[in-house]
């Protein structure tokens, strides 16, 4: 497994607690349940193939995540798949600190995953190509952090 962490420097800083990118992870379990704990993420996938949102009971699929998607605050539990053979870039906002990013307000997306482009520019989806054209996670921090305020 392949984990990078990156700390921004100011401003970004002051909003975004850090970048998180991983892929090669493959354990033994399929799903993964996460409490609520106050975390809102940007989510950048960097393969070509649906993740989903299961529901809590049941453990049926209820949502399909593609490309770049926005995770708000939570209330309640989620149910997702455990990141088996995934490679994510993950933005990690501070604790109340992603509302000058987004065009909705915070409290329309507690408890909901979206696609990343209906609260932020549609550029979010440009950034997610470039990643995926870089070759090192230094390029791709490097270039999250230069162009970040432009999807704002």
């Amino acid at each position: 497994m392949i984990t990078k962490i990156h700390i921004p420097n100011y401003p970004l800083n002051q909003f975004i607690d850090h970048f998180f990118y991983y892929t090669g992870f493959n354990p033994e379990h399929s799903v993964d349940r996460f409490l609520p704990d106050g975390e809102v993420q940007l989510i950048f996938d960097l393969t070509d193939y649906p993740k989903y949102i299961y529901d809590n009971e049941t453990l049926k699929e209820i949502q399909s995540c593609q490309n770049v998607w926005f995770s708000g605050f939570r209330t309640e539990p989620i149910t997702i798949p455990s990141g088996k053979e995934s490679e994510m870039l993950i933005v990690q906002f501070k604790k109340g600190k992603a509302f000058p990013f987004l065009s909705e307000p915070m409290q329309n997306l507690t408890n909901y995953v979206v696609d990343a482009e209906l609260v932020l520019k549609s550029e979010i989806l440009n950034i997610r190509e470039r990643l995926l054209e870089s070759k090192t996670n230094e390029k791709n921090f490097k270039y999250l952090k230069k162009t970040y305020c432009n999807v704002t």
